[in-house]
């Protein structure tokens, strides 16, 4: 199992930040899933029904976090929202954007 990044997460007893190692992932945020479905209006029971599965599916993805790409979609659809709004990555290095005229695949910035 290959560990790559760190995650800070605090202990209680020493009062410090302490580095996890983590291996990466990227699951549905329960709380996320929580305030999406509340504003929209949706209960577990009603999101199954317009997604045409069964409930357990739900409660699983919210106490695990994972879950498969095409009921990733039908969630999306359901709620209207963009997958984005759902998942989260952790064990990964943070995003980094170009600078201007730098391209985002050639280190040198050119575009051929």
């Amino acid at each position: 199992m290959r560990v790559y990044y760190a995650d800070i997460e605090y202990d209680r007893a020493s009062k410090k930040e302490v580095f996890m190692q983590t291996t990466p992932s990227i699951t549905v945020d329960a709380l996320r899933l929580e305030v999406i479905m509340r504003e929209k209006g949706f209960s577990m029971r009603s999101l199954s029904r317009k997604m045409s599965c069964h409930i357990a599916t739900l409660y699983r993805i919210k106490e695990t976090g994972h879950v498969s790409f095409g009921t990733l979609e039908e969630m999306c659809a359901a709620l209207e929202c963009h997958p984005f709004d759902l998942l989260v990555a952790r064990g990964y290095p943070p995003v980094r954007l170009p600078r201007m005229g730098e391209s985002l695949f050639l280190p040198n910035g050119d575009r051929t």
